[in-house]
């Protein structure tokens, strides 16, 4: 699994690595969060605010 975080289409080399490696991608990104469901789910926020909440729901399920 890869996580990408905050590479939007400037970065192009770090989205292409992520979803020719990854078997699946899950990409965090306040502007382009969007990404084919085949390749991996993309969550729209800023980075730490997505963070905290992936953080939050864990402990809940622990």
């Amino acid at each position: 699994m890869v996580i990408e975080i905050g590479a939007g289409s400037a970065l192009p080399t770090v989205r292409r690595f992520g979803e020719r490696y990854g078997p699946r991608v899950i990409r965090i990104n306040a502007r382009e969060a969007a990404i084919a469901p085949h390749i991996g789910t993309g969550i729209a926020g800023s980075a730490i605010d997505v963070l905290r909440e992936l953080d939050s729901f864990s402990q809940e399920r622990s």
